[in-house]
């Protein structure tokens, strides 16, 4: 049964049991109007299915990935268009960051905004958005053949199931046991696209928004019901991010700085050097490098740290150790 047929189902049960009322009312001979006040329960019922529930369920039956804020400004259903814009914006472009990061496209080169771009399905004042899967550049007859032709739409339909992976580690006081048992049966779930799904999580619930309790991730990426993201949850999102799961394996690289997230410590090294074949390596710092970072935007740089490499023993992901303009 579909969260829309669930929904109508109640509605159903709710006019059954008014209609009983109105016989029970007519057989005691009592004036309507008198008894009134025995349909204020269920007209209530009527107008939150009609006016909430349902929207809600058809927004759950046809998002692959549905995102629903909790907190004061949720509640109201009058949200500043800022703050919509902000939240919207955010959600997109850790969708965009988290497709990049990908394995089978960490070597093309094409424009994000064209070849990556979700439909919408629900957007509203309540602070809840959804989206699905555009239909891919490559018609097939299956969604394998789909996945193999397009990477593109690989990479994306990837990113919103490990959405729904993340969010449901979180739930565990372990997160990373989920996320490796999941990993190892993904080729292409490797560090970098870890990392990346760990920061998207975390920035869904903005740090310093005291108006937002909670962010819930529901739709076809969460089996069953919605995973909730609250504080302590995200605190558990950023202490992972925050932590080394980097191999001892040393990499000196030299390319342009860019892409830089001074929230999470993160940039990204394009333009590399020496024959690597990759669009550019993922990298975190740490706080003693912050000064270089925020001095050296665009320019190249050599890097040296510990790496993590994909099947081809191309560089993914690298902790920064030490950095210097090149």
């Amino acid at each position: 049964m579909t969260w829309a047929e669930k929904v109508r189902f109640k509605l159903r049960t709710v006019h059954t049991e008014m209609a009983e009322l109105r016989r029970y009312i007519h057989e005691r001979g009592l004036p309507e109007a008198e008894a009134e006040h025995l349909f204020r329960g269920h007209l209530r019922s009527l107008d939150a299915l009609a006016l909430d529930k349902l929207p809600l369920a058809v927004a759950m039956d046809t998002s692959d990935i549905l995102v629903r804020y909790q907190g004061k400004d949720a509640q109201t259903g009058r949200c500043s268009v800022t703050k919509m814009n902000r939240l919207f914006t955010t959600l997109h472009k850790q969708v965009v960051e988290m497709t990049k990061s990908h394995g089978q496209l960490s070597g093309n080169r094409f424009r994000w905004m064209g070849d990556v771009d979700l439909l919408v399905t629900a957007c509203t004042p309540s602070l809840i958005f959804g989206f699905k899967l555009p239909e891919p550049g490559v018609r097939a007859r299956d969604e394998e053949n789909r996945m193999l032709l397009d990477p593109h739409y690989t990479a994306l339909k990837d990113s919103l199931e490990f959405m729904g992976v993340v969010a449901s580690s979180l739930q565990q006081e372990n997160p990373r046991v989920v996320i490796d048992e999941f990993a190892a049966s993904r080729p292409n779930v490797d560090e970098c696209f870890i990392d990346s799904g760990l920061v998207a999580a975390r920035k869904l619930l903005p740090s310093r928004d005291k108006k937002l309790e909670s962010v819930e991730i529901a739709g076809r990426v969460v089996s069953g019901e919605g995973m909730v993201i609250d504080r302590e949850r995200w605190a558990r999102a950023d202490h992972i991010i925050r932590a080394n799961h980097i191999p001892s394996d040393t990499l000196e690289v030299t390319g342009h700085l860019m892409v830089v997230d001074y929230e999470v410590g993160r940039f990204t090294l394009r333009r590399l050097e020496d024959g690597w074949k990759v669009r550019g390596v993922r990298c975190r710092y740490r706080e003693e490098h912050e000064e270089f970072v925020r001095a050296h935007g665009k320019k190249k740089i050599w890097v040296k740290g510990r790496a993590c490499f994909d099947r081809e023993r191309q560089p993914r992901f690298l902790e920064v150790d030490d950095l210097r303009a090149a």
